[in-house]
């Protein structure tokens, strides 16, 4: 049985409203060329806090569908999108409910001593066959995660890797664990990747969609969001933002 004792008695559960529980939108790093060809402009950071981290934290972006798995007090489980009006086809949610055993679930997040669990959310990508772009990762619908939150906690990435683990569910790839610097053309990007292809498909060579990069730990800015930023190899338009 997992037990993240550090956060036991902070727990306080979450409201099951969209706007407390639903993953907040993921800026780009760079602003756009809005009078141009809308891509980035390297160097002009979409928030002021994104030049202020010396350190990133970087995953792959998975070209798939946001998707949360709650765990709630009595020890219910849902599955829902990135905000509860989100629609679901019925292969994926019946795919995304046979990837996460709710059993399980309520043996990796520990009860509190009245019985009841945390208000717990993973938050991952549902991705695979119909699934935007994401057929050419595999053959099936997999399910990784890139966050998780336990009460008003959000776990560090290796807490989040350590849970994907103990519910045989995959993990945002990471790219870099401290990187000093932020790519500033689409080749500098793909450095990132081995052999410049995607770490999830095994398959074949196939171009990554993009990264994600965060603190870690967490830092928040002053609307109570998380620092991170998100940028695609498809941001960077024209000749001179494809190489250095």
């Amino acid at each position: 049985m997992m037990c993240y004792l550090e956060y036991k008695k902070d727990y306080q559960t979450l409201e099951r409203s969209e706007d407390t529980m639903r993953y907040s939108k993921i800026q780009t790093l760079y602003n756009r060329d809005t009078d141009g060809n809308f891509g980035v402009i390297p160097g002009q950071f979409r928030c002021d806090e994104f030049a202020l981290i010396s350190k990133w934290l970087i995953t792959e972006k998975i070209d798939g569908r946001n998707h949360r798995v709650m765990l709630f007090a009595d020890g219910h489980v849902e599955h829902r999108g990135r905000t509860d009006r989100a629609q679901f086809a019925p292969f994926m949610m019946d795919a995304a409910q046979r990837l996460v055993d709710n059993n399980t679930l309520r043996t990796v997040i520990e009860q509190d001593v009245n019985g009841e669990w945390p208000m717990t959310i993973l938050y991952g990508e549902l991705y695979g066959p119909k699934i935007q772009s994401g057929g050419k990762y595999c053959d099936n619908i997999r399910l990784r995660l890139f966050d998780v939150r336990i009460g008003d906690w959000w776990l560090n990435y290796k807490d989040v890797v350590s849970i994907s683990g103990k519910l045989n569910l995959g993990y945002a790839p990471v790219l870099a664990v401290e990187a000093d610097w932020v790519p500033t053309c689409k080749a500098e990007l793909l450095d990132l990747f081995p052999y410049n292809c995607s770490v999830i498909n095994k398959r074949e060579n196939v171009e990554p969609e993009g990264i994600v990069a965060r603190t870690d730990p967490l830092l928040l800015n002053r609307r109570g969001e998380r620092v991170m930023w998100k940028l695609k190899v498809s941001d960077f338009k024209g000749k001179g933002h494809n190489s250095r």
